[in-house]
């Protein structure tokens, strides 16, 4: 199985170069397109030299929450034009074709039945609606074949796998946490009683991994888990994970979730598979802290 990642230094896709790398029978291409000649390529839809004999391209490369604010037009290019050309020329040559999403482009509204529709809902942060605006293109787009799929993530909780500090790295708010406290800052916590669904992005790379070799995708997959928190619930489990050598009982982090009915296409996860997968990224984060800190 050839595959070709683009984008492999950021939070998703160092995480997904590692994991894959250590399977057998996938020859992994890595593609950067921050060179000038390769991004005016995939904007003009010429891909041939570079999807010759590839299976699977799955697509984790974009701007952030804050350069798709500051930068409408990048985030244009990587949300809407590389993407449209990609899903085209995907299909046409049955080519799987994967790329990643946020709940923000749904304004964090969930369904216990099905994926909610990002043509209902009217996200007004820029960053949401071009995640919007990229679901809708994988549903309008998407021929019956099936080769494309966008995958709607939920808030992750993990460190890219980097040598080196990068702000991008550390945005996602249980990374953010995190870091903050590691620096020995102050969390402010504007509504500490909103809930979140965090996603291990252990959870994720396995989860993909059965993607790979589906032979049909639907459209849209939604990966949220079906545990929250309140984000004063999980500073508390941070901080005491932080203060106290990395120790936590784990019968107090999984009292710490709150068990919720949103519909996810995660294979099923019991609360004990959770809290561990959510305990490893915890010390996977601050075992990255001290090495790049």
């Amino acid at each position: 199985m050839n595959l070709l990642l683009l984008g492999s230094t950021g939070l998703i896709g160092s995480r997904i170069k590692r994991y894959l790398r250590d399977i057998e029978n996938i020859n992994i291409t890595i593609l950067s397109l921050r060179e000038s000649n390769i991004l005016t390529d995939f904007c003009n839809g010429d891909f041939d030299k570079y999807l010759f004999d590839i299976d699977i391209v799955i697509n984790t490369a974009g701007p952030n929450v804050y350069d798709s604010s500051l930068n409408h037009k990048l985030a244009e290019t990587f949300y809407f034009f590389i993407p449209k050309e990609l899903i085209s020329y995907c299909t046409d040559n049955k080519i799987k074709y994967i790329q990643f999403s946020s709940i923000h482009s749904v304004s964090y509204k969930f369904s216990g039945v099905e994926p909610m529709s990002p043509f209902s809902v009217f996200p007004t942060s820029p960053y949401a609606k071009f995640h919007n605006h990229l679901e809708r293109l994988f549903l309008e787009q998407n021929s019956l074949n099936n080769y494309a799929t966008v995958i709607r993530l939920s808030n992750t909780i993990g460190p890219s796998l980097s040598s080196e500090y990068y702000p991008n790295h550390w945005l996602s708010l249980a990374n953010k946490f995190s870091f903050d406290l590691f620096k020995g800052g102050q969390v402010l916590l504007k509504d500490p009683k909103i809930t979140r669904s965090f996603l291990p992005i252990s959870i994720l790379l396995i989860n993909l991994r059965e993607l790979l070799t589906t032979s049909r995708l639907k459209p849209l997959y939604q990966y949220v888990s079906n545990f929250s928190i309140t984000l004063e619930k999980l500073l508390y489990l941070l901080q005491k994970y932080h203060s106290d050598n990395n120790q936590l009982n784990k019968r107090k982090v999984t009292e710490s979730f709150i068990i919720n009915d949103a519909y996810t296409d995660l294979g099923k996860i019991d609360i004990d598979d959770y809290v561990n997968s959510f305990m490893f990224e915890l010390e996977n984060i601050f075992t990255s802290l001290n090495k790049i800190l």
